[in-house]
């Protein structure tokens, strides 16, 4: 069975479908793959290093208060840019209403309404937007929890994820590889642009 999202490829990328809590009995439906057009970005606001400001701590709320199935997004980027997968993508998960459809939804852990997004969680959401939009051709529209049907007056998720996504390809990672097919590791690479040498072998 195809795990949908399922990106183990990225750094950081962490599959914790079995860390987070889950309902006993309620389930999230299961859509066609083809109806999920859109990427919905959140913020948790929760602050950084509060206790319970992390996926597991989501989970819970969302299932033991809220009810739910299970955590309402598929993604959650923690600050340390750690990338956990929580729901694959086809999944109705919940955490933008009458949107839930479409959306695929990715939230980063902090409150940036005072928080400020680190270095390490706007690479990873860098590196997953694009590895899903790659990967689900179909996927065209990123989108704030805010600007998205009847959310027009929560403040999530706050921070330019605009200016974060479009970093990445104004600034794209420089991969030069030398003679012999080897690679001396510079300052400002990461693994994703390292494994990107591999390839140009």
């Amino acid at each position: 069975m195809t795990v949908y999202g399922l990106y183990t490829d990225l750094p950081k990328f962490v599959d914790y479908r079995n860390q987070v809590a889950k309902h006993p009995t309620k389930r999230f439906p299961v859509l066609p793959m083809s109806g999920k057009t859109m990427i919905a970005i959140h913020h948790s606001l929760t602050k950084i290093g509060q206790s319970g400001s992390n996926a597991l701590g989501y989970s819970r709320y969302h299932v033991n208060t809220l009810g739910w199935p299970g955590i309402g997004y598929s993604y959650v980027i923690e600050p340390d840019g750690t990338i956990k997968f929580c729901n694959p993508i086809n999944w109705r998960t919940y955490h933008v209403g009458n949107s839930n459809n479409q959306a695929i939804g990715i939230v980063l852990s902090g409150d940036f309404r005072t928080d400020k997004v680190t270095e390490a969680q706007k690479v990873s959401l860098r590196l997953l937007v694009d590895r899903i939009k790659k990967d689900q051709k179909q996927v065209k529209t990123v989108k704030s929890h805010h600007e998205f049907p009847g959310y027009s007056w929560k403040a999530c998720c706050v921070f330019n994820y605009k200016q974060i996504l479009e970093a990445a390809i104004a600034n794209p990672t420089p991969v030069k590889p030398i003679e012999g097919g080897k690679y001396t590791i510079q300052e400002g690479d990461t693994f994703w642009a390292l494994r990107r040498v591999k390839t140009l072998r």
